[in-house]
């Protein structure tokens, strides 16, 4: 926890000044609108501050082990309904609840996703107080380690979401967004029908940009275990980038299963914040294969290696809709406490499997652990939202 101001100076302008400089160098537009949203309030500052998050993990939670395959960031506007999955024989795509964000997702102590997580609540819901919201992120902890648990046991039920379970305005939202019209709308947005067949805009929109597309379009054919589908536009995304998104370049795939069109998104994937912190692993190469976990089940999230880096393709969601935490009353919470710890053992049971042939041990030791270390690790996300409060204090100003 920061002592003093001074402090917190010191450490903004030390970890968060060169990451902004270096988007500045290329993009000042982007990383005036990015430093505008910051200063927004706490909440906003930390999700443009993941290096800054990773740093104090490093600082006072490298001993937490075992390792695992972590989020990365796990806040709770990274937790989401989503639309990602495979598509469903009356050709829709369900929404499903899930983790919405794996930019960060890296080799890492165990308890680092849920001290994020705890992190968030503190500064989602400030009116709760410390102790409150200790108590709410001890509970996620707990509600992991249950999980996690049942998932080392072989209990795959464990990693079911119960829907009806949801907090009310996720359960409100989702009802929304199984529409029919939504998905509709959102392929509206970025693609036209022009002379008999549906393109990608271009424009303010979408540029051409055929030399990437078809190192992008070669990588993409070489992958296996793909679901019947054929490639049919793509586009050079031109947008501004959110307040945490670190790939600067995007592009806009269009493919067709069947009579059904999907977007894709692929983007460029730089080193995760808690790759550049930490920098090691302690996991032994498997297959060779870059590791990502599919957010909502999507059957065509990959990592490509390219000539030119990593970049990361996704289905581009028309859903995407976080937890409304103004709108929350204290049943909500303690229900989306028990969601997101089941959601992040999920997720780091995932990966730990494609990491470890050991994956059960592993995985039956961190539950223990987690058990035992719940209010501590409740506290400790108090400390860390102090922090970054501090931080987001001293950046303001």
């Amino acid at each position: 926890m920061i002592r003093s101001m001074t402090a917190a100076r010191h450490v903004v302008a030390l970890l968060l000044a060169p990451e902004l400089a270096a988007l500045d160098a290329v993009a000042p537009a982007a990383a005036q609108a990015k430093a505008t949203r910051m200063r927004k309030d706490p909440l906003s500052f930390a999700r443009g501050a993941t290096g800054l998050v990773a740093a104090w993990l490093a600082r006072h939670h490298a001993g937490d082990g075992p390792w695992t395959w972590a989020v990365g960031d796990a806040h709770l506007g990274n937790i989401a309904l989503l639309a990602t999955g495979p598509r469903r024989a009356d050709g829709r795509v369900p929404v499903t609840i899930d983790i919405a964000d794996v930019d960060d997702e890296h080799a890492a102590p165990w308890s680092w996703d849920l001290l994020r997580l705890g992190a968030s609540y503190a500064q989602a819901w400030p009116k709760l107080g410390g102790r409150a919201a200790a108590g709410l992120a001890s509970a996620a902890v707990e509600a992991y380690a249950d999980t996690l648990q049942r998932l080392a046991d072989g209990d795959t039920l464990a990693g079911i979401v119960d829907l009806n379970g949801l907090p009310v305005p996720l359960q409100k939202a989702l009802v929304d967004l199984n529409r029919e019209a939504a998905p509709k709308r959102h392929l509206a947005l970025h693609a036209s029908t022009r002379q008999g067949r549906l393109r990608l805009r271009r424009g303010t929109a979408g540029a051409e940009d055929p030399e990437a597309l078809e190192a992008l379009h070669h990588a993409w054919d070489a992958q296996a275990d793909l679901p019947p589908h054929s490639w049919s536009d793509g586009v050079r995304r031109l947008t501004d980038h959110g307040v945490s998104s670190r790939g600067r370049r995007r592009w806009l795939i269009l493919i067709e299963e069947g009579r059904h069109h999907r977007l894709l998104e692929i983007k460029e994937r730089p080193p995760s914040c808690l790759e550049r912190v930490i920098g090691v692993t302690p996991f032994p190469p498997r297959d060779g294969r870059p590791i990502t976990v599919p957010m909502g089940g999507d059957p065509y999230q990959r990592v490509l290696a390219l000539a030119s880096g990593r970049v990361l393709v996704r289905t581009r969601c028309h859903a995407r809709v976080p937890l409304d935490t103004t709108t929350c009353d204290e049943g909500d919470r303690l229900r989306a406490a028990h969601l997101h710890g089941q959601l992040i053992a999920r997720f780091q049971w995932t990966g730990l499997q494609r990491l470890s042939i050991q994956a059960a041990r592993i995985g039956s030791d961190i539950a223990t652990t987690a058990h035992q270390e719940a209010p501590r690790l409740g506290r400790h996300g108090v400390q860390l939202a102090s922090h970054l409060t501090a931080c987001w204090t001293a950046f303001r100003d």
